[in-house]
């Protein structure tokens, strides 16, 4: 298991791997990573987890779509709206841990599954969430404005 990102608050977990004497078996990075170890990251993983309590959205997402990676996420913000819609991954109750483990476990036991749910994500950062399909979606949005009420002189 590898856990890296720079948490808020990381000694409650620390301490449940020490008890659970799991220090041989992850590896910790909790430091803000940069851009050029993100590939180190991503590429190694089979599934990124996500399990946020509270957030609206998530870069991190993104990047795992980026990498053709399947994501596991926490019913919070937009994040599990898109993931489900998207079909990228499974979404778990926030603050479930037997939820979010049976999300992990089912993604890892099928690596099929897994990886059309990361081949699903990288079409779509490559069209849905790239710049370019941001646009189109920006521009739609304002033409729908400009039909409705269009500009008058």
């Amino acid at each position: 298991l590898i856990v890296a990102g720079q948490p808020l608050d990381f000694s409650p977990y620390r301490r449940q791997i020490e008890k659970l004497a799991l220090n041989e078996r992850i590896m910790l990075d909790l430091r803000y990573i940069p851009s050029e170890d993100l590939a180190r990251y991503f590429s190694s993983a089979d599934v990124v987890v996500l399990p946020y309590r509270r957030a609206y959205q998530s870069g991190v997402l993104q990047l795992a779509y980026a990498f053709g990676r399947p994501v596991v996420v926490t019913e919070v913000g937009d994040m599990a709206e898109a993931v489900g819609e998207d079909k990228t991954g499974l979404v778990a109750p926030p603050s479930d841990v037997d939820g979010l483990a049976a999300a992990i476990r089912s993604i890892l036991s099928d690596p099929h599954s897994a990886a059309l749910m990361g081949d699903r994500g990288r079409r779509l950062a490559e069209t849905k969430y790239s710049w370019a399909g941001i646009v189109q979606t920006v521009i739609g949005v304002y033409e729908s404005i400009r039909s409705v009420a269009p500009l008058t002189g």
